[in-house]
């Protein structure tokens, strides 16, 4: 017993020694590597054993709306990798004079003036007639029984036949006239879902 006290006490004077000596961030798009640093909690010369992950991954995953996962590890020597899995297929859409961008589930992620440009690497949509957008919740529509569940299968149909990556501009304003275009050149009119085999 009385080596295990010995390896205990030489455990808790040197792991405080140890320091981390980089992070690195990988997966991330849409913000840069010092923000998710910063919203992580941590920085070089920190206590490489004195923090907390789960609280650093909470953190994180509350300050970026496009990760659908944060994954905290060390490695050698005393780095923290911090690798971030963004969602995907998401999307943005007008509202009032300003922009939106959200995830499959119709959840707003982020609210921008100028969202437009910012939004641009993402899949713009017309969606039905808004009545309300809030952040983190789902977008709510003038008519309360809008089924979107259109866009999903539409998005899925895409997908499938390896389209997806070359359309620009999809429009499920009305579920019955479907429409996208592909490539910013070329408007496929899809009509009803029903449709999507036929037109596809």
């Amino acid at each position: 017993s009385g080596a295990v006290i010995l390896v205990l006490a030489l455990a808790m004077l040197i792991l405080p020694a140890i320091k981390i000596n980089n992070i690195v961030v990988e997966g991330n798009s849409f913000y840069d590597d010092a923000y998710v640093i910063e919203k992580a909690g941590i920085a070089k010369g920190d206590e490489l054993f004195g923090w907390d992950m789960q609280k650093s991954c909470d953190a994180i995953l509350a300050a970026y709306p496009y990760a659908s996962d944060i994954y905290v590890s060390i490695t050698f020597p005393f780095t923290v990798k911090i690798e971030i899995v963004e969602k995907t297929s998401v999307m943005y859409a007008e509202y009032q004079n300003q922009y939106f961008s959200f995830d499959r589930d119709l959840r707003v992620l982020e609210i921008k003036a100028n969202g437009e440009e910012a939004f641009s690497p993402f899949l713009r949509v017309k969606l039905p007639d808004v009545l309300s957008i809030k952040l983190g919740s789902t977008v709510q529509f003038v008519d309360a029984g809008a089924d979107l569940s259109c866009l999903t299968q539409l998005l899925d149909a895409l997908t499938e036949r390896n389209v997806l990556e070359r359309v620009s501009y999809v429009d499920c304003s009305n579920r019955f006239s479907l429409s996208f275009v592909l490539s910013n050149a070329v408007r496929v009119e899809i009509g009803a879902l029903n449709d999507v085999n036929l037109k596809l």
